[in-house]
């Protein structure tokens, strides 16, 4: 039973990380765009995307201050692209929640609902490509064109420009190959449970039968005392026997009455 024991905690424990993986999955942002450069000094902003916020900073190497801001995303604003953010995050949540039954429960099987989950969302995450296209007027380079990359500028504004998936998409990855291998230290007990339970189950079985031996009534069995079993009695084939003879028969003659 101890072992069985250890044996659900430590699947417990390793659920536990990934619960965290899915959960910064579900909190953070997919998506990042990083525009850098300047002539006299450098500058740079940094957008990254979230179906809930948007989050900004900027910032510059001599005579700007740092800016930070977070705003909620309106719905109105870029429908398509916010529609694949809305799909991948509600799968990621959904699979956060079955990676906690992991932990609730202590077996790995609904951590395969989490897995396959996590993987339609990254799927249908790469679909944010042809969504910014359709919600953009004139597309010549960046997410609308490919799904990540790099562009350098050359001339007047020297600088560059990134984009590409962000810290959630990273986590959404490490998640699924942290709770595969949750899965497989789940299987692995799994089949030793079953292996020692059918042992044991034999070992019972056993030990059932020895109880149930019965006895004859009257003689009383201490399990801990050997059995007495009375051995039957033999006639010795030497003796000898007298035949039997019955009685000699004895006539006697009746006298004869004469009267006078």
């Amino acid at each position: 039973f101890f072992f069985f024991f250890n044996m659900s905690c430590v699947v417990r424990l390793l659920a536990s990380v990934g619960f965290l993986l899915f959960l910064s999955a579900a909190l953070t942002p997919w998506y990042f765009e990083f525009i850098g450069g300047g002539v006299a000094q450098y500058s740079y902003e940094v957008t990254s995307h979230h179906f809930l916020y948007i989050v900004s900073w900027s910032g510059c190497t001599e005579s700007c201050d740092f800016k930070y801001d977070v705003e909620f995303w309106d719905f109105g604003e870029d429908s398509d692209v916010h529609a694949i953010y809305g799909i991948t995050w509600s799968l990621t949540v959904l699979a956060t929640i079955f990676s906690m039954f992991v932990i609730l429960t202590g077996k790995a099987v609904t951590g395969v609902c989490s897995i396959v989950l996590e993987i339609i969302a990254l799927c249908i995450f790469f679909a944010v490509t042809p969504a910014y296209n359709a919600d953009t007027m004139v597309c010549e380079n960046g997410p609308c064109d490919q799904f990540a990359g790099y562009q350098e500028y050359d001339g007047l504004f020297d600088g560059s420009y990134v984009w590409g998936p962000s810290f959630g998409w990273i986590a959404a990855i490490l998640a699924i190959c942290w709770m595969g291998l949750v899965t497989l230290v789940g299987c692995c007990c799994c089949c030793v449970n079953c292996f020692c339970g059918k042992k044991k189950d034999n070992y019972e079985i056993q030990i059932s039968d020895y109880q149930q031996t019965t006895y004859p009534p009257e003689y009383s069995h201490n399990p801990s005392t050997p059995v007495f079993t009375p051995s039957p009695t033999y006639h010795s084939t030497n003796e000898t026997y007298e035949e039997y003879s019955s009685p000699k028969k004895e006539f006697y003659q009746i006298p004869q009455y004469t009267p006078e």
